[in-house]
């Protein structure tokens, strides 16, 4: 009898428990759905469902296309027509730029041109008043120009280098390079030796300043005759 006693209060406290755990956790649970779950319904968004059609579903034509994809592309085919007219921008400033640079260089050869043209025209003009002063033509007249050679005097004829070899007749002025003028005299007439070679000079750089002007070193009008 003490067994089946205790069975029994075990029995009643394990139910007891048991609804205190269901009342504890309904909310959880759920509850019981005496209803099977049924699929709730959605309005058309169809543009031609009408509303005599309640059974009419928002079903596109074509299921598999988006809004993302079609945005994609075109903003695909945006950036494709941009790209197409930037390079065509470039090729155009591509051209005016070789258009422009080779404007740039023919005005260049026309300036270079010119520049000779005129260096030459003026050399000749030069030539031309030398003759004229010469031959004695030229209106332009300067004291002892119809001397006879007789009457020059030494000092004069000592600016007169000659180098009979080379039939070559400097006149040198005072200040305008006649130092490196005298020097390649030197070098041409080999009338001075380098105490270093035993030699004539050969290179007029080398040739000492002082000594070029030393006029007993060059053959002159006035030694010659």
């Amino acid at each position: 009898m003490g067994t089946w006693r205790g069975l029994r209060v075990a029995f009643i406290l394990g139910s007891l428990f048991m609804i205190l755990l269901i009342i504890v956790y309904w909310d959880d649970v759920g509850g019981f759905n005496l209803y099977p779950l049924q699929e709730p319904k959605h309005e058309s968004l169809h543009p031609r469902a009408t509303a005599g059609s309640p059974h009419s579903t928002s079903r596109p034509q074509n299921s598999s296309s988006s809004p993302v994809p079609t945005t994609a592309r075109s903003t695909t085919l945006v950036s494709e027509e941009t790209g197409g007219a930037a390079e065509e921008l470039t090729e155009e400033e591509g051209k005016e730029k070789q258009e422009q640079r080779q404007q740039e260089t023919r005005e260049d050869e026309e300036k270079g041109r010119s520049r000779t043209t005129a260096d030459n025209r003026e050399q000749e003009d030069r030539k031309q008043r030398i003759m004229g002063v010469c031959s004695g033509k030229d209106a332009v007249e300067f004291p002892g120009s119809t001397r006879p050679f007789e009457q020059i005097p030494n000092r004069e004829l000592d600016h007169l280098i000659v180098d009979d070899t080379h039939q070559i007749i400097y006149c040198y002025v005072p200040k305008v390079a006649c130092t490196n003028w005298k020097r390649v005299m030197v070098v041409l007439s080999q009338s001075l030796i380098s105490p270093s070679s035993g030699k004539p000079y050969t290179d007029p750089e080398a040739v000492p300043p002082d000594l070029v002007h030393n006029s007993s070193i060059h053959l002159t009008f006035a030694k010659l005759f």
